[in-house]
């Protein structure tokens, strides 16, 4: 069995000491090591009453060393002392480093040592296994009560795929059953495939070998059969005939195409062990209870190449988001130990902006959090300051490795990213509706997004999905699109005479690079029915206003933020309202509202609209932008009043074929000196 050597140290000392201890023993055990290893100062203490923290302190020579205490110590983790070591410490420990603080009951402290307590302070994390040792200091929903079908699941004895998108909680729920299972009596055993090397089926049974070994289970593992094997009843590692359940957290990454030859062996060991439970005598082959795989959608697709699978589909277990209850009590426990006060309303607007997903709302408590840095305590987090907020969260998810990824793994330039995220872009693109694919090539694209946590397969539909999220949503569109789609005009940002951005010209040059087959398979696949006229019909497809607003923040981002320094926002959230994109410079702040073939009473409610955004932004300009497909439209188009043109808000008629081929604009707004410019149907393409 592998054992680690910790470094330990008794709070108020300095000079620390090894233990040596099993990998697969629990901290309980380590309790014990350490009490034995000092008999003299813990003589009179029980090795129970310890208290272990984990921490990483580098050691430092001898006369450079001085007494450490916990409360000069950055982030320690008390450790539960049911966890196992192997839970707690990687293999492979750093050197030259203490990993253990000892804390002692008060009454063994030295007379004159700080006694105070350690104050948690706890975090939102928007990534990682929330492990029991990690809950005192970390946000956490507890899933226990939710996984009873999970759990019934396991203890029937059936083999589970356990599937959700990325940093969405699966691990975590994984934890809670996994206690649920130890304490009905079954050794559950949890192997991550991070770590596991998938190239080729030598080597990846070579490194599951080793990564047992770190646990404490040398079981001398070469392929399936010495799989089925080392799980035998024979066995005196099996002696205490508690049901093993085996747990494979991220095996997704059987998936890859490199993991051919893993994923058949893989498979093939799982499918031997499900198939033969008994001896011919009757009695039990072997000591394997169940098998659960966790990963992304893509798990759901791991299969042999002769198209088999140990996995039934009536045996999955789709993991599920934080239901609005849940998003509320972090919160809560989060406004309590701020000292703050989050409205109702704020709440609400979390959960139905991440849908519940576990990253995404830790993703909004780390933005929160970082947004209070200035405020008093007592202060009250209303819808106008989370507005704020929620302005700088696609920026704060581009932070972490999980959206990294994302971003990645949808602008690799491969035949399979560009179709999946064109797939995306025509037919779910800002669009919160389930949709049904329609034929085997569009399933495929879909179950790659899914894989990917982009799409979310609706339970019990088969072959529909919709968009995970509406915070999901607008990073695919500012963060994803703009770079796999970079064209952009190649010239400097028009400007005007006082050195201000010329809003009209940017639209001209925005309107040439707009993508012409994305408009013109919009009538469908992301359209509405017109209300007005077009092509001498009614209830006419035209494009949504998810598509104009897609292109245009797609063209503004490459040209105006990457190229030269813009700050431009999507959806730019003012209170209970959000303005379609905000583009700033210096003192320069334009908001743009846009608008889709629309009647005249609609395009005057958009221009009130825009008012009001421009009066909360302290803008200086607003322009509504309407796109329309309306028959003859720029000979007769609706103007606002003479007193919205008084308050800055200037208009964009922009009319255009189906193909986007012919497109033509009228235009009217004030100058500097107060005189009223247009421009009266003018071909731009």
């Amino acid at each position: 069995m592998t054992t680690l050597i910790l470094a330990c140290l008794l709070q108020g000392e300095s000079t620390s000491f090894e233990v040596e201890v099993p990998a697969g023993r629990s901290v309980s055990y380590l309790k014990d090591l350490i009490k034995e290893k000092n008999p003299n100062t813990l003589e009179k203490v029980r090795a129970k009453d310890l208290t272990l923290w984990r921490v990483s302190i580098p050691i430092v020579l001898k006369k450079d060393r001085k007494e450490i205490f916990l409360k000069d110590v950055a982030s320690p983790t008390e450790l539960d002392e049911t966890a196992k070591i192997s839970h707690v410490f990687d293999a492979k420990l750093p050197e030259d480093t203490i990993h253990i603080i000892i804390q002692p009951p008060k009454s063994v402290l030295k007379r004159g040592r700080d006694q105070s307590p350690i104050r948690v302070i706890k975090r939102f994390i928007p990534s990682g296994t929330v492990n029991m040792f990690a809950r005192k200091f970390q946000y956490y929903a507890d899933q226990s009560e939710n996984n009873e079908s999970l759990v019934e699941k396991i203890t029937c004895g059936q083999y589970v795929r356990v599937y959700g998108a990325r940093a969405s909680g699966k691990s975590s729920r994984i934890v809670d059953a996994m206690n649920t299972l130890t304490e009905k009596h079954y050794q559950c055993i949890y192997v991550d495939f991070q770590s596991i090397n998938v190239s080729s089926e030598v080597d990846f049974w070579s490194s599951l070998n080793q990564y047992f070994v770190t646990i404490g289970f040398d079981l001398n593992l070469n392929g399936p059969v010495s799989f089925r094997e080392a799980f035998s009843t024979v066995h005196k590692r099996w002696d205490d005939r508690r049901p093993v359940i085996i747990f494979f957290d991220e095996f997704d990454k059987l998936h890859l195409d490199t993991a051919v030859h893993a994923r058949n062996s893989m498979l093939s060991a799982i499918r031997g062990l499900k198939n033969s439970p008994h001896l011919p005598s009757g009695d039990l082959a072997h000591m394997i209870h169940s098998i659960v795989s966790i990963g992304t959608y893509a798990i759901k697709l791991i299969q042999t190449n002769s198209g088999l699978s140990p996995f039934n589909i009536i045996d999955d277990f789709q993991n599920t988001g934080l239901s609005l209850d849940q998003v509320r009590m972090l919160y809560d426990q989060f406004a309590v130990d701020r000292g703050i006060t989050i409205v109702d309303e704020v709440m609400n607007n979390i959960f139905s902006e991440t849908r519940g997903h576990a990253g995404l709302v830790n993703v909004c408590g780390v933005a929160m959090e970082a947004s209070l840095d200035s405020r008093p305590h007592g202060s009250v987090v209303d819808t106008n300051h989370w507005a704020s907020v929620r302005n700088i969260l696609l920026t704060e998810m581009e932070r972490y490795g999980t959206f990294q990824r994302l971003v990645s793994d949808l602008t690799q330039i491969s035949g399979q990213q560009q179709s999946a995220l064109g797939y995306y872009r025509n037919h779910f693109l800002g669009n919160t509706s389930d949709r049904a694919v329609k034929d085997n090539r569009q399933d495929s694209l879909a179950e790659y997004l899914a894989a990917l946590g982009v799409l979310y397969p609706v339970p019990a539909q088969a072959k529909t999905f919709k968009i995970a999220s509406p915070l999901m949503d607008s990073f695919i569109r500012q963060m994803v699109i703009p770079h796999a789609f970079p064209n952009a005009p190649n010239t400097p940002p028009p400007r005007r005479p006082n050195g201000t951005l010329d809003i009209l010209e940017i639209i001209r040059s925005s309107l040439r690079l707009f993508d012409k087959d994305f408009v013109n398979d919009a009538v469908s696949s992301s359209f509405k029915t017109a209300p007005v006229c077009v092509n001498n019909s009614r209830n006419m497809n035209v494009p949504k206003e998810s598509v104009y607003d897609s292109e245009m923040t797609r063209i503004c981002m490459n040209w105006l933020a990457s190229r030269h320094g813009y700050q431009v926002i999507g959806q730019y959230h003012i209170a209970n309202l959000f303005c379609d994109i905000v583009i700033q410079y210096d003192k320069q702040l334009v908001a743009l509202e846009l608008v889709a073939t629309e009647t005249a009473k609609q395009i005057e409610k958009h221009v009130t609209r825009t008012v009001k955004y421009k009066q909360l932004l302290k803008a200086n300009e607003g322009w509504v932008i309407h796109f329309t497909r309306q028959d003859n439209y720029l000979q007769d188009p609706c103007w606002p009043k003479e007193a919205d043109f008084d308050q800055g808000i200037n208009v964009i008629h922009i009319w255009h074929d189906q193909g986007f081929t012919e497109v033509r604009l009228s235009a009217k707004w004030k100058s500097e000196d107060g005189r009223m410019m247009t421009v009266e149907d003018e071909r731009v393409i």
